[in-house]
């Protein structure tokens, strides 16, 4: 009995110290280079073989002077081991039919398959048909809302979706105010179930004769009314209608155009507009998430004023759900100075309420001669903790300041992406991840009384991109960092990966 307490107590202070170690000594990392042709669009970060490991696809472009149209290309690297091949394992050019993808599995063999929505109805690809260079196979007969391509690249469009939740992918079809829902029937068979009716955004164009510009609205799911079941909230703009969770009536011959249950505008409220705004329309996004943990989905909308914006006030403006509805005015508003929209929603202080984290743009005398002498702009995230009574501060409860160096090129130019979507220590506190020079991002890990905190900071010295993602590849409890570079002219054929390497500590 003796010799398993201390085997116990052996154990414990073995994985306690081990746990110790990682979260006091930073991880190295290891940067490797995937080629790719084209210039990359687009990655999609996912378990497509279905062995339990993350692979790559990447969707790019060639162009082929002086041909209108570049050649579009979908690129796989397999994951073996904890590494990938410098080359793609799998590559095939589209067809100029295949407007819009998306990627699912549609037969429940765990192996994800490529589908494309095409003039004429849905066609798929399994993973091994991008090596052989088999074409895409026809699964669904139907006519569609998009009828032809981008002359330049494809567009992923998230049209696969496990409406019912019962573990089988449903395909949504867009069409003229409506969506057709088509749920399996059997093994690559699907029927129409369910139309769902819709108000989609048109925009009329007049520079080049009369042109009708569509936005396909963008699809989230989650639980609007607190039963536990995934609902459809269609957000167009700033209006969000809402779809609750049903399970379609197959026996009749006839489907119902379904209206949504409820309609939302989401219009921000109580903001005064400026002369700038009339030149340059402050930018709205709607983020539907829970953030009081409660199962009802709640919606945080922002208002970025674009023009002059270092001279405007911008706000963050929250709707809390209240047992399956939102208020007309919103719940709560949070204000800053110099605000350009960036923003981060995380449970900072780990305590199952989600926080805000606005991010600002340092302007005065003081900080323009900064920039005048080092070519560094000042940015500062300021965080407000939800509290327990699910309000939050008029003040913030921390920040953290950091500069970043910029070319006088990029100085109007106030967009900052940054995350903390990883933990890259080991401590299991999320970080927050920044760009900080030309060729240089910087790690703040999170702190349990300052939230984030410049001790013991990583910083990376690897090419810049906007357009990067956070995922523990490797499966080594630290998260890795990827890379792709659709605006360079030097680097767009270029996938760079950032893996964690932790140390031997024994």
């Amino acid at each position: 009995m003796h010799k398993n307490l201390l085997k116990t107590l052996f154990l414990l202070y073995f994985f306690s110290f081990n746990t110790y170690l990682l979260s006091t000594v930073p991880p190295k990392f290891s940067i490797k280079t995937l080629n790719i042709k084209g210039v990359a669009i687009e990655l999609i970060i996912d378990d497509i073989d279905g062995d339990g490991a993350e692979d790559i696809l990447a969707v790019s472009s060639l162009s082929h002077f002086p041909a209108s149209r570049s050649e579009r290309i979908i690129s796989l690297f397999k994951q073996k081991a904890g590494t990938f091949h410098l080359s793609p394992d799998a590559t095939r050019s589209l067809d100029w039919e295949e407007v819009i993808f998306d990627i699912g599995d549609i037969d429940n063999d765990r192996i994800k398959e490529l589908l494309f929505i095409k003039r004429d109805g849905v066609y798929f690809n399994k993973p091994c048909d991008l090596k052989t260079g088999k074409r895409a196979r026809l699964l669904i007969k139907t006519n569609s809302l998009i009828t032809s391509s981008d002359p330049s690249r494809i567009f992923r469009y998230h049209f696969i979706r496990d409406l019912d939740c019962d573990g089988r992918d449903e395909i949504l079809i867009p069409q003229p105010e409506q969506f057709y829902v088509f749920s399996q029937s059997g093994k690559n068979v699907y029927t129409l179930t369910q139309r769902l009716w819709i108000s989609p955004e048109f925009i009329i164009d007049k520079n080049e004769g009369v042109k009708f510009l569509y936005t396909l609205p963008n699809l989230i799911q989650a639980d609007f009314n607190g039963d536990g079941r995934s609902d459809m909230l269609v957000i167009n703009s700033e209006q969000i209608d809402i779809f609750l969770h049903q399970i379609p009536d197959t026996s009749i011959n006839i489907i119902p155009l379904t209206p949504p249950l409820y309609r939302y505008w989401m219009g921000m409220k109580n903001v005064h507009s400026s002369v700038f705004e009339s030149a340059a329309p402050p930018s709205v996004s709607i983020e539907p998430v829970d953030l009081d943990g409660n199962g009802y989905v709640d919606v945080v909308v922002s208002r970025a004023a674009r023009g002059g914006f270092t001279k405007n006030i911008s706000q963050i403006q929250i709707y809390m759900n209240r047992s399956g509805h939102y208020d007309t005015n919103p719940n709560h508003i949070l204000t800053a100075e110099n605000f350009n929209g960036e923003h981060i929603i995380c449970d900072f202080n780990r305590d199952g309420l989600l926080d805000i984290g606005l991010l600002t743009l340092r302007t005065g005398f003081i900080h323009t001669a900064e920039f005048l002498l080092t070519k560094k702009v000042g940015y500062k995230y300021q965080f407000y903790l939800m509290r327990e009574d699910r309000t939050f501060p008029k003040i913030p409860d921390g920040s953290i300041s950091f500069s970043r160096r910029v070319s006088i090129a990029d100085i109007m130019n106030a967009s900052l992406l940054s995350s903390t979507d990883g933990d890259f220590n080991g401590d299991g506190i999320k970080d927050l991840i920044v760009p900080t020079d030309e060729n240089e991002f910087t790690i703040f890990p999170g702190d349990e009384r300052k939230i984030f905190t410049k001790k013991n900071s990583i910083k990376i010295e690897v090419h810049l991109s906007n357009h990067f993602c956070i995922t523990d590849l490797n499966n080594d409890g630290i998260s890795d960092i990827i890379l792709w570079y659709t605006e360079s002219k030097t680097m767009g054929d270029k996938i760079v990966l950032i893996q964690s390497k932790v140390g031997d500590y024994r």
